[in-house]
């Protein structure tokens, strides 16, 4: 499975990477920003993108958007440290929903299992929406 991680946090990205590539099914790319990510995404397919929701260059639901004008199939996992409602609002005026958003999670195990289900199919959501119960 050919994964693309996208975080302008390098620590962060680098943990991720670094989980996933205890996993030899796994190929394990990197992008520090959503122009970046772009320009892997527009040269190859990947199986998954993981981006976190704040990027610099091109935020996150722009880089989102311009994911799905690309690549109409391509999953993407967006994670977020809180999906308060101004993250869910980022994410409804995108104009497009990411396949799952995980919120807040550093805890190694958690973190590959909803990849490990983002990777399975599309319109899982990883965690719960806004306390208010507002839609994405």
């Amino acid at each position: 499975m050919r994964i693309l991680i996208v975080d302008d946090y390098i620590p962060v990205m680098a943990l991720f990477a670094a989980v996933l590539d205890d996993d030899p099914a796994h190929e394990v790319d990197t992008a520090t920003d959503g122009r970046e990510a772009l320009r892997k995404v527009a040269a190859m397919g990947y199986d998954l993108v993981v981006m976190n929701l704040r990027l610099r260059e091109t935020d996150g639901p722009e880089c989102l958007s311009a994911i799905r004008k690309l690549r109409p199939r391509q999953r993407v996992l967006v994670l977020v440290d809180a999906l308060d409602e101004e993250t869910a609002a980022a994410l409804r005026a995108s104009g497009v929903r990411p396949d799952a958003v995980v919120v807040g999670t550093r805890d190694r195990k958690t973190l590959v299992q909803r990849i490990g289900a983002a990777l399975k199919g599309p319109g899982t959501q990883a965690d719960p929406e806004p306390g208010n119960g507002s839609a994405l």
